[in-house]
């Protein structure tokens, strides 16, 4: 009898949740705006905007249904199908007339019809979410330390996936006793395909770290063997930067990626780069620069997604929050500086959906205290 009633209890509960949303018929419009997104293609939105409401209404819902309809496998189509022509006729012949051989009412048996089409997808969806957490959780075995321990340098990582699985590089990897780096990377796309590059990325460069002298002959090879394994028009942006224990320079390599920034005091110098990112031609030459990082100056590194998050009225964040915050925050440490930006980022976005995966890894040398740092 208990536990009878402690599952009446959850599934009381679980409908109350839907209805502890602080903002439930926003909520019900952005997953509405995000139905459309999915389903309606460029054109059909544009041809929906010249349309007055009544219009945009019909239209919209006859084209949902239809790609609705297109999206499921051929049996499940003609069960759907029977469901709503089932539901339909009993609308307009009433209860009394819709029973037959079937030995139940037609208004009972269409949505039971529906019910069972929907929960067929909801497995579907499930089975999926459960192989995408599997991944998640492979991700998360893969990503390093968000703060890696490196005498005379403070360093913190962070990444965030716009969907379950992501398509952005963040490591932290040890080349020697004395000599460390980090690498910050952009596979093109999301979700799960470039997750799964992202993984065959990670684990090259792993494998050919130690192999190579330079990062110029490192970037060399792992870009061959990027173009030859991915598919066509795949690519993937990277920076690698490389330093040593309590040093000033850092060797950086930048592949077609967001201009890494270094932030001293309260001037922000911008490294822009050439070089083209992996995977755009089987054979290219990459260039290695040395920067000196101060004491107190800050090295950051980040993808697109940081600067080309959108809140809800379609406004990107830019280059230019970013570097007010850089500047609001010089005096911080590495950690403060990282959740500022990622805080700033939420504020900003509000309710709006990810939309990029989000990376970043901030970097800042440490102030000498003698012979204890």
């Amino acid at each position: 009898m208990k536990s009878k009633n402690s599952h009446e209890a959850k599934l009381s509960e679980a409908f109350k949740e839907g209805f502890k949303q602080e903002n439930f018929f926003q909520s019900v419009k952005r997953e509405f705006k995000e139905l459309q997104d999915f389903y309606l293609d460029e054109d059909r939105k544009a041809r929906l905007v010249d349309m007055n409401m009544a219009k945009r209404s019909f239209w919209t819902f006859v084209w949902l249904l239809k790609l609705m309809f297109l999206k499921l496998n051929p049996l499940r189509r003609l069960i759907l199908l029977i469901g709503l022509l089932l539901s339909i006729s009993s609308t307009f012949t009433g209860a009394e007339g819709s029973s037959g051989s079937f030995g139940i009412n037609s208004h009972i048996l269409g949505p039971l019809i529906l019910l069972f089409v929907l929960m067929l997808e909801l497995k579907d969806k499930l089975l999926a979410r459960d192989e995408l957490e599997a991944g998640r959780r492979v991700q998360i075995a893969l990503m390093p330390d968000r703060m890696p321990q490196v005498q005379g340098w403070d360093i913190w990582l962070y990444t965030r996936p716009a969907n379950d699985v992501g398509g952005d590089l963040v490591d932290f990897y040890c080349i020697d006793e004395e000599t460390c780096g980090v690498a910050l990377g952009d596979v093109s796309g999301k979700g799960l395909e470039a997750a799964l590059f992202m993984a065959k990325l990670q684990a090259t460069i792993r494998a050919f770290l130690t192999e190579f002298s330079t990062l110029s002959k490192l970037a060399e090879k792992i870009n061959s063997i990027f173009h030859r394994d991915s598919l066509p028009n795949k690519f993937a942006s990277i920076i690698f930067t490389e330093f040593q224990k309590n040093s000033n320079s850092v060797k950086l390599l930048n592949a077609g990626h967001m201009p890494p920034l270094i932030i001293r005091g309260k001037n922000i110098e911008e490294l822009d780069s050439h070089a083209p990112a992996f995977g755009l031609m089987s054979e290219a030459s990459f260039e290695t620069r040395e920067v000196l990082i101060n004491e107190q100056d800050f090295l950051i590194l980040y993808s697109d997604g940081v600067t080309e998050t959108m809140n809800e009225d379609g406004v990107f964040f830019g280059d230019d929050r970013l570097r007010e915050i850089l500047l609001k925050h010089h005096d911080a440490n590495a950690q403060n500086m990282g959740e500022s930006i990622i805080r700033e980022i939420a504020q900003f976005k509000k309710e709006a959906p990810f939309f990029d995966d989000i990376s970043l890894a901030v970097l800042q040398r440490k102030q000498h205290h003698g012979h204890g740092d």
